[in-house]
């Protein structure tokens, strides 16, 4: 009975907090998130949502696979079960989404005497994220299958649980400190659940309490006490240079402000790596996991912190900025800062976890982080600059934004190759170049297709926001699908043929 007593009372509490964070949300989308559109309050909102319930599955899709592949078990029938049943559920979710999309439009948007056109641009909002959740979870069953059930590492729950802590802050606490700073706010959160995971699986499951916790919490709470000192020195520069920039918006001033803004994290960024690697080997003391920490702590220490000025930066900046000019009053709500914000917000965050782990690797075997530093000063402001000229200046909206990201990446392809190559001959790095490779012609491929169908059809905004996520969806398929190893023997055969 007391049990009982007990499920009820902690249900009731789940449900409190629940319904306290869904009126929060609510409160906040019907006075429209800080001075936008009811239609991108609503819009924010259902990419939030989908982040919450990409995350909340990764982490289940983690949870059940990891600790086989931790014990060495072979037991693929299981994981291969538990995957299956996650990945239905997460496609139920979907499902409902689409079908309860009308009243939970209505709901969301509250009682406020909205036009039926605005009810029916939410109800489309719904639709698209319970589409998109089951696109991403068939591309999901599709990866796994190919790459045999061993794709459940640090990266795949990093990015999706870091950037729904980015735009879940974005939008309750809506400033311009949050548009700033935000990710990086995502990324310290991510390295406390780090630190505080390791903990757990230290003494709930490696059993090995000699080495003292407080040592391991010291050596774990150190680049998160530099990261937020860096998330200081950033915010504050960026704001800074804003107030240099009242009119004219200058992009070259806007380049400056965000190669200023990225020099903290090159700094401090081998301290910072230096302090999670030995964090970690504090804590492996159990030797069948010291394989797996060793992998993590590289991972850590030349992708996790040292890639930031390149990978991070050239996606969080570059939504920065168009929010920036957005902000301005410069460009008003239109097709075309709908359709860009719209790719931004979904397209571009799997484009970059894309062109960071190819590029992460090239620095494992190069061993020398601090390229990653050069090539950020180089191509963030690039990147910023042919956003800034192919989506506004020439009016070319999301087609614009998947070109400039094309192109950043080709380029820094060219460099990376460069360097790689005729620097260090390595055989791994020549292999995980052809990585930025396929960035460049996902990206391509969605410039022109996006291009193709915004010239093409010529509808209104909300119709070529549903274009837009159609092509981000293939986008993703195509980065799912299409693996670094393939792409690497097609070119290798293509060399053969021409040397024949």
């Amino acid at each position: 009975m007391k049990g009982n007593i007990r499920k009820a009372s902690i249900y009731t509490i789940i449900g409190k907090f629940l319904s306290k964070i869904l009126g929060l949300i609510r409160e906040r989308i019907t006075k429209t998130m800080f001075g936008l559109s009811p239609e991108m309050s609503i819009f924010s909102f259902v990419i939030t949502l989908i982040g919450l319930i990409r995350s909340t599955t990764i982490k289940s899709i983690n949870k059940v696979s990891v600790p086989h592949i931790l014990k060495h078990q072979e037991d693929e029938a299981s994981i291969s079960s538990s995957f299956s049943v996650v990945i239905l559920f997460n496609i139920l979710i979907g499902i409902i989404l689409m079908i309860f999309s009308y009243p939970l439009a209505k709901y969301t948007l509250g009682n406020l005497t909205y036009s039926p056109s605005l009810i029916r641009f939410g109800q489309i909002m719904y639709i698209m994220a319970g589409t998109i959740i089951i696109i991403l979870s068939i591309s999901d069953t599709a990866e796994s299958i190919l790459s045999g059930f061993r794709i459940f590492t640090y990266q795949i729950i990093r990015e999706p649980l870091i950037n729904t802590i980015y735009i879940a802050s974005i939008l309750i606490f809506p400033s311009t400190t949050m548009l700033m700073g935000g990710r990086l706010i995502g990324e310290l959160v991510f390295a406390v659940i780090i630190a505080v995971a390791l903990l757990i699986n230290k003494y709930f499951i490696w059993t090995k309490p000699h080495i003292s916790h407080i040592k391991t919490i010291i050596w774990l709470s150190i680049p998160v006490v530099l990261g937020t000192s860096i998330n200081f020195i950033n915010t504050f520069v960026d704001r800074y240079m804003a107030t240099l920039l009242p009119d004219t918006r200058s992009v070259s001033a806007l380049a400056a402000a965000t190669t200023i803004a990225i020099l903290p994290y090159a700094l401090f960024g081998e301290a910072i790596a230096k302090s999670v690697y030995t964090g970690f080997s504090e804590a492996s003391t159990n030797k069948d996991m010291s394989e797996f920490s060793s992998y993590i702590g590289k991972v850590l220490y030349l992708g996790g912190w040292l890639i930031i000025p390149s990978a991070i930066g050239i996606a969080s900046l570059s939504d920065n900025i168009t929010f920036f000019l957005y902000y301005g009053g410069k460009f008003q709500m239109n097709d075309v800062t709908l359709v860009s914000l719209a790719t931004m917000f979904y397209a571009f965050r799997y484009l970059f976890t894309s062109l960071y782990i190819p590029l992460n690797n090239s620095l494992v075997a190069l061993e020398k982080g601090y390229i990653s530093m050069w090539l950020a000063l180089i191509f963030v402001p690039i990147n910023i600059i042919l956003n800034w000229l192919l989506g506004f200046q020439f009016h070319m909206g999301a087609p614009g934004f998947a070109l400039a990201t094309a192109i950043t990446s080709g380029l820094m392809l060219i460099s990376v190759i460069i360097i790689l190559l005729h620097i260090t001959q390595s055989r791994l790095a020549r292999k995980h170049t052809y990585g930025l490779l396929k960035v460049t012609i996902a990206s391509t491929i969605m410039a022109l297709s996006l291009l193709f169908l915004k010239r093409l059809t010529g509808m209104s905004r909300i119709y070529t926001i549903l274009l837009t996520v159609i092509g981000a969806m293939i986008y993703i398929v195509i980065l799912g699908m299409l693996k670094d190893e393939e792409l690497y023997h097609i070119i290798r055969k293509l060399a053969r043929r021409k040397t024949q």
